[in-house]
């Protein structure tokens, strides 16, 4: 079987060496485009066999350079995998690993009316998303994507190709669900994603197997300025304080008014005093198009800025909001998930279950502050929870079912010699936030009560986290699974892949760490 392939001199080559963080670029000797299942499993069994170092890519969003680093000598490029259909041999909807978020809901929205909780960046690759948990503005709503995860085909490291569902048993089950939050390059290569409620059958119609996409969203943009919340950050803290009780306080699965709203509230450093401090945009989700429905959307709305801002604009305003017109959700979508692959960037998260004090005085006086490196700083402090939380711990591999609130901490600029300069900036502003748990947020754990943060988010990947743990902090394997999820993906992992075929900086092994690796002895 002959598997389309290029090398250095193909005029493909240099799109297809690295993703949208241009900080990360390789040098593979060949990328591979296979075009089916088949292509993929070739493709696998050739690279095994050479012994050759491979990697996978899908949408080219991998934060860190586990794609494309020094030692990948060949890349299995998913980037024609796109099919989004619907399999009626499995009664799912069929979406492959290398179509776009965007096309996804495209696609789905224009045959059925239908959609996934999925992530905010339209050129986003289904592939490495949906395996990391997938969750986006429809999330408090309609909970995670894997939680629509019937099976997935997958090849794995002998070079077959597995379909593997909720309903198998024994180790297939176990692989099934490794793929519900297990993170991207550890178990093989994904062929197609199959999706559809948990509570479809066989039989189901396809426009009845994924959430209703919403009939219109109200969108709500508004920027406030240094200048208007002071220059010392104390304003800012103590908006942060009330985002922070209204994600506390709204965060149940039953919700159901409430979970129609998703935030994202973001801090930008003090440049100037002319520079912004907040960016806030909120979608509220109407469903039908009665007049009550916008009338509740609108309350909602009304309620979540009045409980947060303690200054705004005229926009944020009673009588403006009543006036304020809903959108088509597609088009609200598409407006929101614009992008630009012209950045070199690092990237940071963490799950919390409510802020601490030093928390949010720490974020806001650096943010305040700023400094060397401050510049395309900013951190996105994001409602979550709702029908997220509404799933068992262990039901999926993505164990954060209790948040309230998800942050991604980003930096970007253009210049390699700046480098340095921005990813120490993050770097410093991150350890001082989370200084009271030694740097990083606590780990994902079954202690809701016990810490403010809940873990990080396995597809914000983040190379300083922890290799280890220590008495007092948290490795990165505890803060993206938690001991328990670790473990059982380990099991799974020694089971379908002993050899460690699949691997990068921060996959999961094939064997337990030894003891004095996890600070025991």
């Amino acid at each position: 079987m002959s598997v389309p392939k290029i090398d250095r001199d193909d005029v493909r080559y240099p799109d297809l060496v690295q993703g949208n963080n241009l900080r990360w670029v390789g040098t593979p000797d060949k990328v591979y485009l296979p075009r089916d299942a088949a292509e993929v499993a070739a493709c696998v069994r050739k690279l095994t066999g050479k012994g050759q170092h491979f990697t996978v890519r899908s949408g080219g969003h991998c934060y860190e350079d586990h794609v494309f680093n020094s030692s990948v000598r060949a890349v299995v490029d998913l980037g024609l995998l796109r099919v989004v259909e619907h399999d009626q041999e499995t009664g799912c909807v069929a979406v492959g690993p290398g179509q776009s978020l965007w096309e996804v809901y495209l696609r789905l929205h224009r045959r059925w009316g239908t959609t996934i909780p999925g992530g905010e960046c339209a050129t986003v690759g289904a592939g490495g998303h949906i395996v990391g948990g997938g969750y986006g503005l429809l999330s408090r709503r309609d909970g995670l994507t894997v939680d629509y995860l019937h099976g997935v085909e997958v090849v794995t490291a002998d070079g077959e190709i597995r379909l593997v569902t909720r309903d198998s048993t024994g180790a297939d089950h176990d692989l099934w669900w490794a793929h519900t939050g297990g993170g991207g390059g550890n178990f093989g290569v994904i062929t197609r994603y199959l999706l559809r409620d948990p509570a479809a059958g066989d039989r189901t119609p396809p426009h009845e197997l994924l959430p209703r996409a919403p009939r219109q969203v109200l969108l709500h943009e508004l920027t406030i300025g240094w200048d208007q919340v002071g220059s010392d950050g104390a304003e800012l803290a103590t908006m942060l304080r009330r985002f922070s009780r209204w994600c506390e306080h709204h965060c149940a699965h039953d919700a159901d008014a409430d979970n129609q709203l998703f935030a994202l509230f973001e801090v930008l450093p003090q440049l100037t005093s002319k520079a912004p401090a907040i960016t806030l945009t909120t979608q509220v989700a109407i469903d039908d198009n009665t007049p009550d429905s916008l009338t509740r959307a609108r309350a909602t709305l009304k309620d979540f800025l009045g409980a947060v801002l303690t200054v705004g604009s005229a926009a944020t305003h009673p009588r403006n909001l009543d006036r304020w017109a809903p959108r088509p959700w597609l088009n609200a979508t598409q407006r929101l998930g614009q992008g630009s692959w012209k950045w070199r960037a690092d990237y940071k998260s963490a799950y919390h279950r409510r802020l601490t004090d030093h928390q949010i005085d720490t974020l806001a006086a650096t943010f305040a502050a700023a400094g060397q490196g401050a510049e395309g700083a900013r951190v996105s402090l994001d409602t979550y929870g709702g029908k997220v939380n509404a799933v068992d711990k262990g039901a999926t591999a993505t164990p954060h079912r209790d948040s309230a609130i998800k942050l991604q901490y980003m930096t970007f600029w253009t210049e390699p010699a700046q480098d340095d300069d921005h990813v120490q900036w993050l770097r410093d502003t991150y350890t001082a936030i989370y200084a009271e748990t030694g740097g990083v947020p606590a780990a994902a754990n079954d202690d809701p009560d016990g810490t403010a943060t809940d873990g990080c988010f396995v597809n914000y990947l983040d190379a300083d986290l922890p290799a280890q743990p220590t008495t007092d902090v948290a490795s990165w394997w505890q803060l993206y699974y938690g001991d328990t999820t670790f473990t059982k993906l380990v099991r799974t992992k020694h089971a379908i892949d002993p050899d460690n075929v699949f691997h990068h900086a921060q996959s999961i092994p094939p064997t337990p760490p030894r003891p004095k690796e996890r600070g025991l002895i």
